[in-house]
């Protein structure tokens, strides 16, 4: 009788490490995506003071009233000159988007969060700057793709069912 509870307590005690480390994982796992989820929710808030916002008062500028609704007028965005305060800004706005997207791409940042917290206003913004980021695309002078990490979380929330 002694001996089966001293090997029932010998074996409690090889596998209670084991469990400690499982445990451990999960909780680290836990902890990992709350903090992933927090850094999405924080970087999207800087986002959109730093470049949502000054964006739709500039995008307005380009946009016409019809039948109720605002629509952007894309053959207006043509016409900004390419040494103007305005492309200057569409430049710096397009490289602060496409820094976070990187972060989405990555895993730095989690793009269901981004989902909940602005994938459809993300999908409709890089549809109205697609104008801006093709002539962009064609002054490129060192070859590559603009945008792309832009364009691959627009993809990835265009699949996951988020429509413009």
């Amino acid at each position: 009788m002694i001996e089966t509870i001293a090997k029932v307590i010998d074996y409690v005690a090889s596998i209670t490490p084991a469990l400690v480390f499982v445990f451990s994982l999960i909780q680290f796992r836990i902890n990992s995506e709350r903090i992933k989820n927090e850094a999405t929710i924080r970087a999207y808030n800087e986002l959109q003071m730093e470049v949502f916002s000054p964006l739709n008062r500039l995008l307005k500028k380009y946009m016409t009233y019809k039948k109720g609704n605002w629509v952007l007028v894309p053959k207006e965005l043509k016409k900004i000159d390419f040494h103007s305060d305005e492309w200057e800004n569409f430049t710096n706005w397009l490289s602060k988007i496409e820094t976070f997207s990187a972060g989405i791409n990555t895993g730095i940042f989690s793009l269901e969060i981004l989902k909940h917290v602005g994938g459809h206003y993300f999908v409709r913004l890089y549809h109205d700057l697609k104008v801006i980021i093709k002539r962009k695309e064609e002054m490129n002078i060192s070859g590559g793709a603009r945008y792309a990490e832009f364009k691959k979380v627009v993809d990835e929330l265009s699949i996951s069912s988020i429509k413009i």
